[in-house]
C-alpha cells in the first residue's frame, strides 16, 4: 500500500525536522492526534485536523489500524509506539513509504525491530528511531547516530505532561496539555516574540529558565548531529538555535577558519 498524495512527502534528505502538534511558520511536520478516534473516521478526522496546513502531516496516538487508516489518506509520518504495537503492524507502516518514528521505553527495542526489518528485505531508510525523552538525550542520540546504518535518528526533547521537566528544580513539572508552556507568551510578559525569555510570569524557581538553557544547549548539539526529526520543544526556538548555527558557519567561512 503507498500513502495517498493529499500530502506533500516528508523528505528526510535535508535538515532535522521538527515535529509540533499546533501548525505554525517553522514547523515542517505537523502532528496530528489520533487518540479516541476509530479507525473508519481515520481518513476524516485527519482532513479536519490538517485543513490549511500546506506541508507534510504527521499522526501520533490511535491504535494501529487508525494509523494505517491515516497513512492512506496521505499522511506521510507516523510516530509508533512499540510498547503497544506488534511487528506486523510495524512493517505494515514501514512498507506504506511513510517515514516511521518509533518511540519506545528503551531505543534498543526500536533498533531490534529495524535489524529485523532490514534481515527480512524491508526497505528501512525512512525508519527512524526516537532518542528521549531523556536527560542524557543527546549522548544517546550522538552514540545512536554514529552506529545507525540502515536508519535515521530522532529526538523527543520534551516531557510527559505533570511529570518533572529535565535537569531542574523537582516542583517545575511539565504543563497539562491545556496549560501554557513555559516558552508560551504570557500576558504579563513583556517580551512575548522571545522564545528564549519565558518572563517573571514563567516561574518563581528559575527552573523555567534553566530548563531552556538546556534546551537551548541540547538542540546545539543535536542540529550538528544531524539528526532526523526534533519534538517536543519550540518551533520557534529550534529556529532560533538553527540560525545562531548558521551565522556561526559562515563567520568561520568568511574568516577562513576552515
Amino acid at each position: 500500500m503507498t500513502a495517498a498524495p493529499s500530502h506533500p512527502r516528508v523528505d528526510l534528505t535535508g535538515p532535522p525536522l521538527v515535529l509540533h502538534p499546533e501548525p505554525g511558520p517553522h514547523v515542517q511536520v505537523l502532528l496530528v492526534d489520533l487518540d479516541g478516534v476509530a479507525p473508519e473516521d481515520g481518513a476524516a478526522h485527519l482532513g479536519v485536523a490538517a485543513a490549511g496546513h500546506p506541508g507534510p502531516v504527521g499522526v501520533v496516538g490511535g491504535d494501529p489500524e487508525t494509523q494505517q487508516a491515516a497513512l492512506a489518506a496521505g499522511a506521510g509520518l507516523v510516530i509508533v509506539d512499540l510498547t503497544a504495537t506488534g511487528p506486523d503492524a510495524v512493517e505494515r507502516a514501514v512498507r506504506t513509504g511513510a517515514v516511521v518514528v518509533l518511540h519506545g521505553t528503551d531505543p534498543a527495542d526500536a533498533v531490534a525491530a529495524c535489524d529485523r526489518l532490514h534481515a527480512g528485505g524491508v526497505d528501512t531508510a525512512r525508519v527512524v528511531v526516537e532518542v528521549g525523552p531523556d536527560a542524557d538525550v543527546v549522548a544517546h542520540a550522538t552514540t545512536l547516530e554514529r552506529a545507525a546504518f540502515s536508519f535515521r535518528v530522532g529526538v523527543d526533547l520534551g516531557a510527559a505532561p505533570g511529570e518533572p521537566l529535565l535537569h531542574h528544580a523537582p516542583g517545575l513539572r511539565a504543563p497539562a496539555p491545556d496549560e501554557p508552556r513555559p516558552d508560551d507568551p504570557r500576558p504579563d510578559d513583556p517580551r512575548p516574540d522571545d522564545p528564549d525569555d519565558p518572563g517573571d510570569a514563567a516561574t518563581d524557581t528559575g527552573g523555567a529558565d534553566r530548563h531552556a538553557g538546556w534546551e537551548i544547549g541540547a538542540l546545539t548539539a543535536l542540529l550538528g548531529l544531524p539528526v532526523a526529526t526534533v519534538r517536543g520543544v519550540a518551533p520557534a526556538r529550534v529556529a532560533r538555535v538553527r540560525a545562531v548555527l548558521h551565522a556561526l558557519d559562515a563567520a568561520a567561512a568568511g574568516e577562513g577558519w576552515r
